[in-house]
């Protein structure tokens, strides 16, 4: 676990390595639904900002892998390829 830290010492949040098993039913289903052909990593880091929870995600490719990061609502917030 990684506790996250503004420069004036506030909390900001914490991440955490778990399972991709252990991920959300909405965001599995969302994951496989937007990202056919992709597979989830092992292993993916929840983020935990006390009101809100996202997951990066890396997802492996035919050709390339991609980095998501999807709330637990399963609104993707960000997605960059992975090389």
């Amino acid at each position: 676990m990684d506790l996250v830290y503004d420069l004036e010492g506030n909390f900001l949040y914490r991440t955490l390595e778990m399972l991709s098993e252990d991920l959300p039913i909405t965001v599995l289903a969302v994951v496989n639904q937007s990202y056919p052909g992709y597979v989830i990593s092992d292993f993916v880091n929840l983020q935990d900002w006390g009101k809100e929870v996202k997951y990066e995600i890396i997802l492996g490719g035919v050709d390339n892998g991609l980095e998501i990061t999807i709330t637990e609502d399963g609104t993707v917030l960000c997605e960059c390829e992975e090389f």
